[in-house]
């Protein structure tokens, strides 16, 4: 069924499940996936220069047609149809949601648009939350790594270990350890001679 066909036989039909019903294909699952398919030829063209109300028949119609089948899932052009029709208070939206199951698939159960923002927001909360605690597992365990490299640095230093130092340095140990002394890690390395540790230590946090 050409485009320029199916839109007339949508427009006519005005939402009205009996004439729906008799638009060709209707019932045959290929042939109403193949015929709303054929739509996206006209979908800028022409679905959006239609008057408010043959949008609102044709929104109508095509859900039905597509009910007719019990919905096409995620090839349904429903969504994106809505997207440029005349529906700023959401009606024909909650139209579809609540008299067919041709949106189902993206509204998640939702029969209203406004229940479909709550489950939404929702979802949203919860992937939050899961991101919430999972960067507070990544601090603490960081926090614990930087903690346990802290506390072996100031044997690095000991043993003159400059890789040792660095690599510490690079897992979170603190520039401001304490020797056994009370001195700090870079006291502690130039007392103990290693300038060259003394000096990694020292521009340690002006590094770029």
């Amino acid at each position: 069924m050409k485009a320029q066909d199916l839109l007339i036989a949508l427009i006519n039909a005005n939402g009205e499940p009996q004439g729906v019903e008799n638009i060709d294909g209707a019932f045959d699952h290929g042939s109403v996936a193949k015929n709303t398919y054929t739509l996206r030829e006209v979908f800028f063209t022409q679905v959006v220069c239609l008057s408010t109300d043959d949008q609102s028949s044709f929104i109508k119609s095509l859900a039905l047609y597509e009910q007719t089948v019990g919905g096409l899932g995620s090839v349904t052009l429903l969504p994106q149809m809505l997207e440029i029709v005349d529906d700023s208070d959401h009606t024909l939206f909650d139209w579809v949601l609540a008299n067919t199951n041709s949106c189902n698939y993206f509204a998640g159960g939702a029969k209203s648009f406004a229940e479909l923002q709550r489950f939404k927001e929702l979802r949203n909360a919860r992937v939050k939350a899961i991101q919430d605690r999972e960067a507070q597992r990544e601090n603490e365990a960081k926090i614990r790594r930087a903690k346990k490299a802290s506390s072996n640095l100031i044997n690095a230093i000991n043993r003159g270990d400059i890789k040792a130092v660095k690599g510490l340095l690079l897992k979170g140990a603190s520039t401001d350890t304490l020797s056994d002394d009370g001195l700090l890690a870079v006291d502690f390395a130039e007392k103990s001679g290693y300038s060259e540790i003394a000096e990694l230590i020292k521009n340690w946090n002006n590094k770029p």
